[in-house]
């Protein structure tokens, strides 16, 4: 059985939890969507329903997309 894994956005706005709501397929398709959003923008994987923190590998990618370490697989 394979795990359907989506990403979203989430950060802070006036002391509150906010999140996009949206389902992006990609790391960066959901990086994207943070970037105008606030300087605090974080991704988290919604895997099964249920949300969890990214993997390293996950996580770099989002890394190095946002502090502009971008290569070709990025863009």
């Amino acid at each position: 059985m394979s795990s359907r894994v989506f990403y979203e956005v989430g950060w802070t706005d006036s002391w509150t939890f906010r999140r996009c709501c949206h389902i992006h397929d990609s790391l960066i398709d959901a990086a994207k969507c943070g970037m105008p959003r606030s300087a605090g923008w974080y991704v988290f994987a919604v895997e099964n329903g249920t949300e969890r923190e990214l993997t390293t590998a996950e996580d770099k990618i989002v890394s190095d997309f946002r502090f502009g370490r971008r290569n070709a697989a990025h863009a």
